[in-house]
């Protein structure tokens, strides 16, 4: 589970919403070349202080609302029951449970 609480006084937060993972908008990343005490250049990856337009459902969109968000995450990208539904029209081994 990811959880991500707003900063505001708890006083404010409206309340807790189960959402998806959402990304911030491209134009807010910031790449800044910075160099190490070593002399040598390498590049620190941020976001601007500016606020994304995330998709209705998602964390960011949650917390920007002031609510909790509680994303359920999950480690294997491949939805191992569509790919069981598949196989058995398509042929090939079911996936091991």
């Amino acid at each position: 589970m990811n959880l991500n609480f707003p900063n505001r006084p708890i006083s404010e937060i409206t309340e807790v919403e189960v959402t998806r993972q959402g990304f911030r908008d491209v134009q807010v990343r910031h790449a800044e070349r910075r160099s190490d005490l070593r002399g040598r250049d390498y590049y620190w990856m941020g976001f601007r202080q500016e606020r994304s337009q995330p998709e209705e459902g998602t964390d960011l969109r949650a917390i920007y609302e002031g609510k909790i968000s509680v994303t359920p995450l999950h480690i294997d990208l491949t939805h191992a029951e569509t790919v069981f539904k598949m196989r058995g029209v398509l042929g090939g081994a079911p996936p091991k449970a």
